[in-house]
């Protein structure tokens, strides 16, 4: 009996250490979907293992319509990128075009650019679930991922006609003559991304029950989990526009999951998730706006300010017919996810604190996703050592500020009942 305890222990010890996270709602690819309640039986390991791939050349704006890659926050203002950023000189002749250009009347259109690009993602995921007893489990879940962006360019809004300023006037093509200049003065790029990293890491513990007896319906599943979300994925870099965090770029976050379903005619099930990531403020160093006007993800100006970003909640709704031949079963289900607007403060004179939370980068996104699963489990029950293998399928519907990014998944799992 003590040789199993000390063997569980170090089972339980090697299934916590690396890899427990809840690292899923992320504006650049569609959410995967979140599981069904957890099953209470003690001593119950499930590992599942999944890969995934995704790409877009579109995403939807702030209204939701569908639009260029980069184009999710608007044209980015060019006219305006130099307006009030600290240190501009007149006699560094890079900056005096940034100054010429701001001095120019403002026109519709005028000095505005429309980025596209090509996204595509690779992602392996790690889920762990190691059950205690009474109910109580621990979850693991670490996603590893490779972002790429590529194909950046962009298209000029500006009017070509003879009405002052135009697309031909000196001193716009001035500026778009000295475009990477500009930028490298700044220490910016905007060449494209290739980044490799895992994704955030979380601890997790939740409690489950599974009611039987009930006459009406077959069961009814509840869990709950509460976690501290530490930031172990690779940091945005601020010196590249349109570089993306494989995790949520360094904050630590506190998530609350709760699931739920029901079973009928021994073969239905009908389930729910609600959740919710809670982010602690940080002093970070940005990229910040310095005018109302500018829009967009280039920005010249930076400085440390704090920096909370918002809340992500997160709910989900599916229907599953389970093993309706043999282990085949099949699932749809619907996903919304949000996250709310970030909040952004500083005390240094030079910048405006109305300004800063006006960026667009900064606002609530959010995304509506559909799910399509089949699987098959070759365990004749919960205590086999059976595996289960599975394809996904995560399709974007509608949302704002998005990348329109689908997910092919496919994954194998099992389940390992341990008696002690």
């Amino acid at each position: 009996m003590r040789f199993f305890t000390q063997f569980y222990i170090i089972m339980l010890l090697l299934t916590l250490f690396p890899t427990l996270a809840i690292d899923n709602p992320h504006f650049y690819r569609a959410t995967h979907f979140w599981g069904e309640p957890r099953f209470e039986k003690s001593w119950l390991t499930t590992i599942d293992t999944s890969f995934g791939i995704g790409s877009t050349a579109s995403g939807r704006n702030s209204k939701g319509h569908k639009t260029a890659l980069l184009n999710i926050l608007g044209p980015h203002n060019m006219q305006q990128l130099g307006s009030n950023v600290p240190g501009l000189s007149p006699a560094n002749p890079l900056d005096q075009i940034l100054i010429n250009l701001e001095a120019l009347p403002m026109r519709d259109g005028f000095g505005q650019l429309v980025f596209n690009g090509k996204f595509r993602i690779l992602e392996g995921i790690i889920n762990i679930y190691q059950n205690l007893i009474n109910g109580f489990f621990l979850q693991a879940y670490l996603p590893i991922r490779k972002l790429k962006m590529m194909r950046i360019d962009f298209t000029d809004l500006s009017p070509n006609d003879s009405i002052t300023p135009n697309i031909n006037t000196p001193s716009w093509q001035a500026f778009l003559q000295n475009f990477n200049a500009i930028l490298s003065q700044f220490s910016l790029n905007l060449d494209g991304v290739d980044r490799t990293g895992f994704g955030d890491l979380t601890l997790l513990g939740g409690w489950a029950i599974n009611y039987e007896n009930t006459e009406i319906l077959d069961y009814i599943d509840i869990d709950s989990k509460i976690g501290v979300l530490f930031p172990t994925g690779v940091k945005k870099s601020e010196n590249r526009p349109f570089d993306l965090p494989t995790g949520y770029n360094g904050f630590f976050g506190i998530p609350l999951k709760f699931n739920a379903s029901i079973g009928a005619f021994e073969w239905l099930t009908i389930g729910c998730h609600l959740g919710a990531l809670f982010f602690f403020k940080q002093n970070k160093k940005l990229r910040l706006k310095t005018d109302l006007a500018q829009n967009g993800f280039i920005k010249l100006a930076q400085e440390s300010v704090d920096f909370e970003p918002g809340t992500i909640w997160d709910v989900d709704v599916y229907t599953k017919a389970d093993h309706i031949a043999y282990g085949l079963s099949f699932l749809f289900g619907y996903a919304f996810n949000t996250q709310d607007a970030a909040e952004l403060q500083t005390k240094d004179s030079a910048f405006s604190n109305e300004i800063l939370n006006s960026d667009s980068q900064y606002k609530s996104w959010q995304m509506h996703t559909l799910h399509f699963l089949i699987e098959y489990d070759f365990a004749k029950k919960v205590s086999d050592i059976g595996p289960r293998i599975g394809l996904f399928y995560d399709l974007i519907v509608g949302g704002n500020r998005i990348f329109n990014t689908y997910m092919a998944n496919s994954y194998v799992g099992v389940d390992i009942a341990w008696c002690f």
